[in-house]
């Protein structure tokens, strides 16, 4: 394992700790499945590409994004 690796891997578990001592969910809830093409419409519709941020994501990775971090797991679903 690289060095640069194990930063990495270090840094996350940090970042997992401190939500876990602050109460931070790891998910979030209360999404729907049916909402996520309009947040992430919504959310493509805000993008602008003179943002200061790495990376513009299209719709479908908007998408996607929402979808991870509902955790999979969607308001009205079982």
């Amino acid at each position: 394992m690289g060095a640069l690796t194990h930063a990495v891997e270090a840094f996350i578990d940090w970042v997992d700790r401190m939500n876990a001592a602050l109460d931070i969910p790891k998910y979030v809830t209360g999404i729907r499945r049916s909402d996520i093409p309009e947040m992430a419409a919504h959310a493509d519709a805000e993008a602008n590409p003179l943002y200061p941020v790495p990376l513009l994501m299209d719709r479908l990775e908007l998408m996607r994004m929402h979808e991870v971090v509902a955790g999979g797991m969607f308001e009205g679903e079982n």
